[in-house]
C-alpha cells in the first residue's frame, strides 16, 4: 500500500483552500454536500463552536437529546473519507458517506440511555434513501 504525505496544507479534494478544522467541517463543498444529503444547512456556520450551539438550538425537540452524537458521527465519516482521499487516493462519494452516518449512528446507538436512544432513532429514520 502506498501512503502519501501531503506536501500542502491545501484542501485534498480540490478546493484550493487551505485546510482546517472549519473547513472540513462545513466550508468544504464536500461536507457541506454530505450535510445537505442528511437534511441539514451549515451555510450560516461560521465557527466549530456555531455547529455544536446553533445546530442543536435549531433541532426538532424530539431529535436535540442526539445532536452532539448526530455531528460526531458525520465528522467522523467526513474525516475517515478525508484519509482516504489522502493516504489511498480514493475518493469515497459523499452519498456513501451519507449512508456511513446513518450506520454508524446505528451503531452507536446500542450504548445510548433510552432518551438519546429514541432522538438517534428519529435522525436515523429521518435520513433513510
Amino acid at each position: 500500500m502506498k501512503q502519501q504525505i501531503l506536501a500542502s496544507d491545501e484542501c485534498p479534494f480540490g478546493c484550493s483552500t487551505s485546510e482546517s478544522a472549519l473547513h472540513l467541517a462545513v466550508l468544504c463543498p464536500r461536507s457541506a454536500t454530505i450535510f445537505q444529503l442528511l437534511g441539514l444547512n451549515v451555510s450560516n456556520f461560521q465557527t466549530m463552536s456555531d455547529l455544536f450551539t446553533i445546530g442543536k438550538i435549531s433541532c426538532l425537540p424530539d431529535k436535540k437529546n442526539a445532536w452532539d452524537l448526530v455531528l460526531i458521527a458525520i465528522m467522523w465519516n467526513i474525516w475517515i473519507a478525508r484519509n482516504r482521499k489522502v493516504f489511498d487516493d480514493h475518493n469515497i462519494p459523499p452519498v456513501v458517506v451519507a449512508r456511513q452516518c446513518r450506520e454508524t449512528l446505528k451503531l452507536w446507538s446500542c450504548r445510548l440511555k433510552n432518551n438519546e436512544k429514541q432522538a438517534v432513532d428519529h435522525w436515523i429514520e429521518d435520513w433513510r434513501d
